[in-house]
């Protein structure tokens, strides 16, 4: 459902609603150009505000759009005048983000793998929000992910800010089935980058790669498995307590060809 949409479903509460439409397309049209204007989109978004007070779900979209749009220009310090706008305005939403986790048994190649992670996460649009300082002996990082600014942008000029992900704070959720798949597909790197340890559970969002003993398994995450995985993170340095939490290895799980080599040679 678009903004345009909401627009229809409120247009009882509205006083304007076909001026409401017209300036909500005159946005998008903004929006849609090569090199979308922030002087020209300020005083649009200002003036819709005073067309839209009487619908509170459609001041909360246009915040929420409007932030998105801020961020998209970097103009922070600069935002529409909101003289005429509602007094009140809905907190910041935590953004969207994806848990990442990284167990290395042996610390040597961390480097490697954690470059092989943020890779993978690129493949999809994503990027490091922020991450924990790593706990060493093994090798162990906590992070999260979230889209990426190229990613937001090309959301928005694509229209795939749809009202109900706007008005919700889980706002473009970054993994979907189609970008868990798009993972599966180029997860080879990673797991090259696993061949010097031993044992690892490096996990991204519902793509789970756990390795002991030289085997890799590869799976994708049920609903359950990740709130397992989430209400239990003792789990991401625990390979075996991984495999026997989620039934990995009930699961149409079988070590890589890769893998297979890394343990020849280790076995050497």
């Amino acid at each position: 459902m678009r903004l345009q949409q909401m627009v229809e479903m409120h247009r009882w509460e509205l006083a304007e609603p076909e001026l409401v439409g017209e300036m909500l397309h005159r946005i998008r049209v903004e929006i849609d150009q090569p090199d979308p204007s922030p002087e020209l989109l300020r005083p649009l978004i200002a003036r819709l505000y005073v067309r839209i007070q009487e619908a509170p779900p459609l001041v909360v979209a246009v915040q929420e759009l409007e932030r998105t749009l801020r961020d998209m220009f970097e103009y922070a310090a600069a935002g529409p005048d909101r003289s005429q706008a509602p007094a009140a305005r809905a907190p910041e939403p935590e953004p969207a983000s994806v848990p990442v986790t990284i167990y290395l048994s042996d610390e040597a190649p961390h480097a490697d793998v954690q470059a092989a992670v943020e890779t993978l996460l690129a493949t999809v649009g994503l990027e490091v929000l922020d991450r924990e300082d790593p706990i060493l002996g093994s090798w162990f990082r906590r992070m999260r992910a979230t889209l990426s600014r190229a990613a937001r942008s090309r959301a928005v000029r694509e229209g795939a800010l749809t009202a109900a992900h706007i008005a919700d704070a889980r706002l473009l959720l970054p993994l979907d089935a189609a970008n868990t798949a798009t993972m599966m597909q180029n997860v080879g790197p990673l797991l090259t980058s696993l061949q010097p340890t031993k044992d690892a559970v490096v996990r991204i969002g519902a793509v789970l790669v756990v390795k002991v003993d030289w085997q890799v398994h590869v799976l994708q995450l049920t609903a359950a498995q990740q709130a397992t995985l989430d209400h239990r993170p003792q789990l991401a340095t625990s390979p075996r307590d991984v495999i026997s939490a989620i039934g990995l290895l009930s699961a149409s799980s079988s070590p890589t060809p890769a893998d297979s080599n890394a343990r020849t040679a280790a076995d050497r």
